[in-house]
């Protein structure tokens, strides 16, 4: 089943001249969405909308036949009648329970309890409280909690954010086959844009309230649509230009070659798709550059470079024969910008 939600959920002053208005219209099929956008987006608050724990003012919130919520007609399901599993990204473990009975919370039966234990591979400290088990641990209670219950829904809260690097990696892996085995609408809240591509089936981004742009989480990260969903992806490399042609724009004194299209002033650049030029390269895209800033990576650098006449390029390049190995600031690079690393970008956000 789909949950269907257009609400609105005004917070602070209500005289229309300040607060914070949360405004929504959305659909969430099986699968995993991700919510990515700033803090003070809304994007808690909207989680807590759909669990019932907030009730919006406007609007309506549907799943399948059933409505959890109706301004109109003054419905609001309670919290305990929508099957939501929610996890949040402190854990929030009930600290006098024992692992088993954290578990158990949610009214799922001994049988249920102990397949979830051992599915999370938490068996062995089932009688343990919550300050006995480290974080990885506890976070896995609290996923195995949510699924107790067998949730029509489950709202997940930036999981892992509490986690380090290589423990978030570790549960992401342990934990995506569980979600595609479910079934069911996940919606899943994040700040990072890694995370959000490993994890999406879909993508929504959301600012000052409002879902700004949605789409398959590659799709918007090759092309956001506009300079303000771009910002808010993390992806700095955008210039202005004079078009030439359909596949040709300006950038400074450069030409650059672009994938054929309608006429656009703005474009962006995606930084994971510059590369070193090589003297086997062909084609126009080679743009000379000083680097001003840089630090390793795991595949080679991430440099911020100044382009002759155009302007600043960040880019993370990968070794490659005949690359540097070692930069230094003001050190003379060229690099290549393919085609397929130049997007456009609306006009009007």
């Amino acid at each position: 089943m789909a949950l269907t939600a257009a609400f609105c959920k005004r917070l602070g002053p209500r005289d229309g001249t300040a607060g914070f208005a949360l405004d929504v219209d959305l659909r969430l099929e099986s699968g995993c969405t991700v919510l990515l956008g700033p803090s003070g987006s809304g994007k808690t608050t909207l989680l807590r909308c759909l669990a019932g724990l907030e009730r919006p003012d406007q609007g309506l919130i549907r799943f399948g036949p059933e409505t959890w919520f109706e301004a109109e007609g003054r419905i609001h399901r309670a919290p305990q009648l929508r099957k939501v599993g929610l996890v949040f990204n402190d854990f929030a473990l009930f600290p006098r329970m024992t692992v088993r009975a954290n578990v158990a919370y949610a009214g799922a039966d001994a049988g249920r309890v102990s397949e979830l234990l051992m599915r999370f591979e938490l068996g062995d400290l089932a009688e343990r409280m919550p300050s006995q088990l480290s974080a990885g641990q506890q976070q896995r209670v609290a996923l195995a909690r949510a699924l107790a219950a067998d949730p029509s829904l489950l709202l997940m809260d930036e999981p892992f954010s509490a986690l380090d690097a290589p423990l978030r990696d570790r549960l992401v892996d342990f934990f995506l086959p569980m979600l595609q085995e479910l079934g069911i609408p996940v919606l899943w809240v994040t700040h990072d844009r890694d995370e959000a591509c490993r994890v999406a089936d879909s993508l929504l981004l959301m600012d000052q309230g409002r879902v700004i742009a949605r789409g398959a989480s590659r799709a918007l990260f090759e092309r956001p649509g506009t300079s303000r969903a771009a910002e808010l992806l993390g992806l700095r490399n955008r210039f202005t230009s004079r078009q030439l042609a359909a596949d040709r724009v300006k950038w400074g004194p450069w030409e650059l070659e672009v994938t054929p299209g309608a006429t656009y002033a703005s474009w962006g650049i995606a930084a994971e798709r510059v590369c070193w030029a090589a003297p086997e390269d062909e084609g126009n895209n080679r743009v000379e550059a000083i680097v001003r800033d840089f630090r390793p990576t795991v595949q080679g650098h991430w440099v911020r470079a100044e382009v002759a006449g155009a302007g600043t390029l960040e880019a993370s390049l990968a070794f490659r024969d005949g690359a540097p190995r070692e930069l230094a600031a003001g050190m003379s690079i060229e690099l290549r910008i393919p085609r397929s690393a130049i997007y456009p970008l609306e006009a009007q956000d």
